[in-house]
């Protein structure tokens, strides 16, 4: 055994308590430093920023940015801030870690709507080790000051800044003008072209059609195709009704300008009376839309040669009530009498 731990060794050869307690000491730190769990016994706090760089006081509503930068070791990670931490009365509206060669910095956006000059509580931010033990690193707290938007010694709103210029040559002007100009070109060069297909496309379909078709020659040509459809030997006894009433119909209206599709049979007959041109032929389409009327509404069923005889009917009325036009040979004496001085 060594000499100084034996009993009867002299006071001489015994270490003093002087000189063991830092020996101890150091080799404690050095075995908590060492051990994988082991921690120092403690760590300095870390100091915020706040703030923009000159910036001493920031308005309700304001963002304030706050950051700090944590030393890590070789291994260490700084855990990602939790949603509820706390620093209240400020609002956590955004957080982020950039680390870098430093350290990992942590970036904090903060807001407050109360005024007055408030503290940024202490923050315990974890840092996982390389064995995934952690440890716990607080900062130091911070304060802010928030002012009003209205000035206590001039109760006017700060300064609002207006819109923002945004700087154009003169090159951009005349660049701007010339395209809107090329812009409007292009859309009359459209514009009259596509006007002048259009009539042409109408002279042509005019002139495939012919002339118009007087209110006689319109009528005759539907009786006609109605007469070639054949419809009361296939059994369409109410079509044809309802197609040769509406053809009656149609030419009273075009040949007198009586609203004949708006009327029931009795009120076009009425107006055909009182007409002083029609009043003779009002008995005859009266009787031609009554014999319509009782196929489509009393389910009449005349047999094909009936029906026929109704075409007939419709097409001798319609020659015996055609508006007569003076002919060119007819026209010619009547200028030249008045051509005789």
């Amino acid at each position: 055994m060594a000499p100084a731990l034996c009993a009867g060794a002299s006071p001489a050869d015994r270490p003093t308590r002087a000189g063991r307690s830092p020996a101890v000491l150091l080799a404690v730190a050095a075995l908590l430093m060492g051990r994988p769990g082991g921690r120092a016994v403690a760590e300095q706090a870390l100091q915020p920023r706040v703030g923009e760089t000159g910036q001493e006081a920031y308005t309700v509503g304001d963002l304030i940015p706050c950051s700090v930068v944590v030393p890590l070791q070789a291994g260490e990670e700084l855990l990602p801030v939790p949603a509820d931490l706390g620093v209240a009365p400020f609002e956590l509206r955004a957080a982020s870690l950039h680390p870098g060669p430093g350290g990992t910095e942590m970036r904090l956006t903060l807001s407050v709507f109360q005024v007055g000059t408030h503290r940024i509580p202490p923050l315990a931010l974890r840092v996982r080790r390389p064995d995934g033990s952690t440890r716990t690193v607080k900062t130091t707290p911070a304060s802010v000051t928030v002012q009003s938007v209205l000035l206590e010694q001039n109760p006017q709103f700060l300064g609002i800044r207006g819109p923002v210029r945004v700087p154009v040559s003169p090159a951009g002007y005349v660049v701007a003008t010339l395209a809107a100009l090329v812009l409007l070109v292009a859309a009359v060069v459209v514009v009259r072209v596509l006007w002048r297909r259009r009539q042409a496309w109408l002279a042509a379909a005019r002139e495939r059609a012919g002339p118009p078709l007087s209110a006689d020659e319109a009528a005759l040509r539907d009786l006609q195709r109605l007469r070639e459809a054949r419809w009361p030997e296939q059994g369409a006894l109410k079509r044809f009704a309802d197609e040769l009433s509406r053809i009656v119909r149609v030419y009273i209206s075009e040949r007198y300008g009586i609203p004949a599709l708006e009327r029931t049979t009795y009120d076009l007959a009425r107006s055909l009376r009182r007409h002083a041109s029609a009043g003779e032929y009002a008995a005859d389409a009266l009787g031609l839309l009554e014999a319509c009327d009782l196929v489509k509404f009393a389910k009449a069923r005349p047999r094909a040669e009936h029906c026929e005889l109704l075409v007939g009917d419709a097409e001798e009325l319609v020659r015996r009530t055609r508006a007569v036009v003076p002919s060119a040979a007819e026209a010619e004496p009547s200028e030249a009498v008045h051509a005789v001085p």
